[in-house]
């Protein structure tokens, strides 16, 4: 929320400062005239850098938030693909990618949206035949690798949804919007 606080204010001083400069004057002056001119937009310009500063005062959050954290990571990263918040998604990407490396079936058939598509184009349309597919089936070694690489946080997406790894785990909203789901999978073999 900070971020987005504060970018919104850059933008409202970036567009008076830009209607400041660009101002109408006459079309004839002299050296002087615009002498003052540009001192009058530089005190204008440092009064805003002076209400920027008291207004970051006012909103700085910096306490509700670690030092650690993402400052690429702000709510509605996902928002090209998703209406629900960050930290939803990513929580259950974390558990998704445990259950694929763990090769725990049982409790990723509970977090997929069927119908789903498996490789080679084998239509699964519900826990119960998603659990008979993957019977003896396990991650293969370079999709093993490019999940454990997955972070979870600030995950590629496009209006399809949302990547995982180099693709082994699609997610979505659930039908409903309530929650993710897995709307794919693959390097299971």
């Amino acid at each position: 929320m900070k971020n987005k606080k504060i970018a919104l204010i850059m933008a409202a001083l970036s567009l008076t400062v830009a209607i400041a400069a660009c101002g109408t004057k006459p079309a004839e002056t002299t050296i002087e005239e615009e002498e003052t001119t540009v001192g009058t937009t530089a005190e204008v310009t440092e009064s805003e850098e002076t209400s920027y500063e008291e207004i970051t005062e006012m909103t700085d959050n910096s306490s509700d938030e670690t030092e650690d954290a993402d400052p690429f990571n702000v709510d509605g990263f996902y928002r090209v693909c998703s209406n629900l918040d960050d930290h939803t998604i990513e929580t259950f990407a974390e558990a998704a990618k445990d259950a694929y490396l763990g090769g725990d079936w049982e409790k990723l058939s509970g977090m997929i949206r069927y119908p789903i598509t498996m490789y080679p184009e084998i239509e699964v349309t519900n826990a119960d035949e998603f659990i008979s597919y993957m019977e003896g089936k396990s991650v293969s070694d370079s999709d093993r690798e490019a999940m454990e690489n997955e972070t979870c946080t600030c995950m590629g997406a496009n209006s399809q949804g949302i990547c995982m790894g180099s693709g082994q785990i699609w997610l979505a909203d659930s039908y409903d919007g309530t929650q993710p789901q897995i709307i794919a999978l693959s390097g299971i073999s």
